[in-house]
């Protein structure tokens, strides 16, 4: 992988890391919508934070997070989705997940070619 496609795979993977974090947050005021933020699990709270604290680390190009979001999203989201029964997610979690793995992809490879070429 070339560094130009490595900078690419991370900066998207970047971004759908972000719209992932938004889409949670989304998710979480449309829950809170009538009855207030106090009666929201606090395992939302938790998924958001760790959303985004991943975010942040592939954007910084660190495998684990690279890795560490990869499996946590789709963890979640099939836990999720069995739990309450809805697949109607199913094909823009696998489409998030696509970018989640080459940027996982992207931060394990070697750079093929130098820096300022």
């Amino acid at each position: 992988m070339s560094y130009k496609e490595k900078l690419q795979a991370l900066r998207d993977a970047y971004i759908t890391g972000i719209f992932a974090v938004a889409s949670s947050a989304l998710l979480l005021v449309v829950y809170a919508s009538g009855g207030g933020f106090s009666h929201i699990d606090w395992t939302h709270w938790l998924d958001l934070i760790i959303l985004s604290v991943f975010t942040i680390g592939l954007r910084q190009g660190n495998r684990i997070a690279a890795w560490g979001i990869l499996i946590y999203f789709l963890a979640t989201r099939i836990y999720f989705s069995i739990n309450e029964s809805v697949f109607v997610g199913l094909p823009i979690t696998l489409i998030l997940a696509y970018f989640f793995w080459k940027g996982a992809q992207a931060a394990n490879s070697p750079v093929s070619e130098a820096v300022g070429e």
